[in-house]
């Protein structure tokens, strides 16, 4: 440099060209690999959904039994309440 010499980068060009095709190649790889990863994840998710959904048809099913069965119950109770009082009402002398 001193002598008014110019420094030279020597590189081959075909590295450069294996290097951006590896890099290529390794990004593909990896993001073949992950979405492969993100079906499956998607897959368990969806499952599960469905699983709860499942579910919570069944509780709300099981909770419109248990309403038509209180007011059944609550029904039998005032007629059984009424029948008493009228038997009671009968026994008065």
């Amino acid at each position: 440099m001193a002598n008014g010499e110019s420094t030279k980068v020597r590189f081959d060009l075909w590295l450069v060209l294996v290097f951006l095709v590896a890099m290529g190649v390794s990004s593909s790889v990896f993001l073949y690999g992950e979405g492969r990863e993100t079906k499956t994840k998607q897959a368990e998710v969806i499952s599960r959904v469905v699983t709860l959904e499942a579910q919570q048809k069944a509780i709300l099913e099981g909770i419109g039994e248990l309403k038509q069965g209180q007011k059944e119950l609550t029904a039998a109770l005032l007629a059984q309440e009424r029948a008493m009082r009228i038997k009671r009402w009968n026994q008065i002398p």
